[in-house]
């Protein structure tokens, strides 16, 4: 089984490199599956074989070969071979919704949203291996069902989609001059999804708590500084997360007295990773 550090590019057969084109019978799906509409003899005299990628390494693979049995079609009620159950994208993205099906006679397929039919949008586009939607917005966020039909019979799959906003983090106050022994109060202010965590750094390390630091709030969104010292100068990072979505903000702080300091500090400062 493929991990998600490999990619499927593409599958070869017989007569060479099978992509996802339109213009021929041969579609990958958007996780690299590969499915053959209009089914001929023919194409039980091929042996298919997938070539991945590492997204990090670079290093490509091909795997064993397969061979495909074809028997004469029978009559049949549609079945749904692959399909979705929910998804969360960020808005500005695209994904496609999976709705491949089979049967004889081959099948028609219907998308609705919410109970009702699609409404002409370009972003839709409705290909073999389901249904794409590019450049994401919240309203495109439901239930899509997809309908599968033929003479005899029909099925039907459920999904939901949700479109987030990206986060944004905004920390304050921005920067901050003040006395040796005072009071920091810094907060970090998210928006786009109500569901997230947030990590504090000190010149790009972790803020552990003790006497002088604390963290408070649902998201860990405050932190506080009490008897503020001068090693306690520096740039704060606030690092807001949710799943595979990370923003971030950060903020100077300046102990009066450590201009020079701060200024050999921020010198070789760099973010996070």
């Amino acid at each position: 089984m493929l991990t998600y550090s490999w990619k499927t590019l593409s599958w070869q057969h017989a007569e060479g490199v099978t992509g996802c084109e339109g213009g021929n019978r041969f579609f990958l799906s958007s996780y690299g599956a590969l499915y053959i509409s209009d089914v001929q003899k023919e194409d039980a005299l091929s042996t298919y074989r997938c070539i991945t990628k590492h997204k990090y390494s670079g290093e490509t693979r091909q795997s064993n070969g397969a061979r495909l049995s074809v028997l004469d079609p029978t009559e049949s009620t549609p079945s749904i071979l692959d399909s979705f159950q929910s998804g969360e994208v960020q808005a500005g993205r695209s994904i496609e919704l999976p709705c491949i099906a089979s049967g004889y006679p081959n099948p028609t397929i219907r998308w609705l949203k919410d109970g009702r039919p699609l409404p002409a949008d370009s972003r839709w586009t409705r290909r073999l291996t389901g249904l794409t939607i590019s450049d994401l917005r919240q309203e495109d966020s439901g239930n899509y069902i997809c309908e599968v039909t033929n003479s005899f019979g029909s099925k039907e799959v459920t999904g939901h989609l949700n479109v987030i906003d990206p986060l944004r983090v905004t920390l304050s106050p921005k920067n901050l001059k003040t006395g040796i022994s005072s009071t920091v109060i810094l907060t970090c202010t998210v928006q786009g999804s109500p569901e997230f965590t947030v990590t504090w750094y000190r010149n790009t390390e972790p803020v552990t708590p003790d006497q002088h630091f604390s963290i408070q709030g649902v998201h860990n969104e405050t932190l506080f500084i009490t008897a503020a010292q001068k090693r306690h100068s520096g740039a704060y990072q606030c690092f807001a997360t949710r799943k595979d979505q990370t923003a971030q903000d950060f903020s100077i702080i300046l102990l009066e007295g450590e201009g020079a300091y701060m200024a050999g500090t921020l010198e070789g400062l760099r973010p996070v990773a």
